[in-house]
């Protein structure tokens, strides 16, 4: 056991107050993670049109960027698929991190959380250069409790693992789900406490199955040098889509792909059905392929082969996360 001291500043306006602290901290994180970061501001509950200056410029017209090291958000989907519904072409406005106006931007309101997330970057994003990360301190979905617009159980065996994705793939440096156990003014807990201990919900089954899948245990995981693959993926026209590549340590690819559609009404209160869509994926040279359709277990060895190495191959995708092992 190590202790690691300080000394802390905080700014609050024209106030400054110093403290110090003692940490005591066992294995010490990777060193690309061994540092303290300053966390910003969380714009929940904010609309872009009225909050989003004040948030982002401090009274000396400095950027919040410039003070911290990312931004902060509690994503609360409320019923609405994790994907959000502010549009692909806002998306790629911050994936390509053009520094849009404000005025361009009103209209995107509070209530689509993880594309609020979207704008939150812009929010600490300095002068010039690409935004700041997000760190999401809060997600998830209620427990079929129409107070608080949550959904069924087994809508959030699909809902969670996309959200886990999905926060990953716009950016975010870090996320935490919310909660492990109900508290008294909802239920929002990823398990049950019975008189033998904890059992897991669908929403804690979910979010391990994608995390078993796709976690990397090898000691070179953080340092070996990611290899090109040379793929196309061909969704049908005008179906909306998600696909997410991985490699690991050992070579090979994890491709995940999904449809990024609602199955649930939170106006309803009814399920949607979403139709499974034919992907072919084709690659440049023969690669063999596993799969792991709609995450039916959370062991990476028990895809099914696809049998020889393939120069292409057709699944059938739909809600749900389908995972694909590809190798040489």
């Amino acid at each position: 056991m190590a202790t690691v001291t300080g000394t802390l500043s905080v700014t609050v306006g024209a106030s400054t107050a110093d403290g110090t602290y003692s940490i005591d901290i066992g294995t010490p994180p990777p060193p690309s993670d061994d540092k303290a970061f300053i966390v910003g501001p969380c714009p929940l509950g904010m609309h872009l049109d009225t909050h989003a200056e004040p948030l982002r410029v401090y009274p000396d017209g400095s950027r919040i960027a410039d003070r911290c090291d990312c931004g902060n958000l509690h994503s609360y989907q409320r019923g609405e698929p994790p994907e959000g519904d502010v549009g692909e072409d806002f998306d790629v406005l911050v994936d390509g991190q053009s520094d849009f106006s404000l005025p361009s931007m009103a209209g995107v309101k509070s209530n689509n959380p993880l594309g609020r997330l979207r704008w939150a970057s812009y929010l600490f994003k300095p002068v010039s250069g690409k935004a700041d990360p997000i760190v999401v301190t809060e997600h998830g979905y209620g427990d079929d409790d129409p107070s608080i617009d949550g959904i069924p159980r087994d809508v959030q065996l699909t809902y969670f693992a996309r959200a886990a994705l999905e926060m990953f793939r716009i950016g975010t440096r870090r996320a935490y789900f919310f909660q492990l156990d109900d508290n008294s003014d909802g239920r929002y807990g990823v398990f049950s406490t019975t008189a033998s201990g904890f059992t897991p919900r669908e929403s804690a089954t979910s979010i391990r199955r994608i995390l078993a899948l796709l976690r990397d245990g090898a000691p070179t995981a953080r340092t070996f040098t990611l290899t090109p693959l040379t793929m196309d993926v061909v969704w049908p026209a005008g179906k909306r889509s998600r696909q997410m590549l991985f490699q690991k340590a050992d070579g090979s690819y994890w491709l995940c792909l999904w449809r990024p559609d609602s199955i649930w009404s939170r106006g309803k209160r009814t399920r949607i059905t979403v139709d499974k869509v034919s992907v072919t994926v084709r690659f440049s040279t023969p690669r063999r392929v596993w799969s792991f359709v709609d995450l039916p277990t959370d062991d990476p060895g028990s895809g099914v082969s696809l049998g020889a190495p393939l120069t292409s191959f057709t699944a059938s995708v739909g809600s749900k996360v389908s995972v694909f092992k590809i190798t040489t």
